[in-house]
């Protein structure tokens, strides 16, 4: 897991709309994190994606606390071990 960049902005977008789009049709809406400014929460230092960029997770700091605002995964990665928010989660503990 690495801190996405500047660069990485279009295959994020890419990946969240792969993500989420089935979803369309099943809630009636586009998901929240479709409608999300990844430039901005890229540049915060927000968005954190796997290194094939199939992946990714959104932490947000709140009181103390890390708020895991998204987690993606492209649909052809989605239950592939180590791929899960759990495992996510350590590869960016300390």
């Amino acid at each position: 897991m690495r801190r996405a960049g500047a660069a990485d902005k279009a295959a994020v977008e890419r990946l969240v709309h792969d993500a989420y789009a089935p979803w369309i049709e099943v809630v009636g809406m586009r998901p929240l994190p479709m409608e999300a400014d990844y430039a901005a929460l890229i540049d915060a230092g927000r968005v954190h994606v796997t290194d094939e960029l199939d992946g990714l997770i959104v932490l947000v700091p709140e009181d103390g606390v890390l708020l895991v605002e998204n987690v993606a995964v492209r649909p052809g990665r989605q239950g592939v071990e180590g791929r899960s928010a759990v495992m996510m989660r350590k590869r960016l503990s300390p």
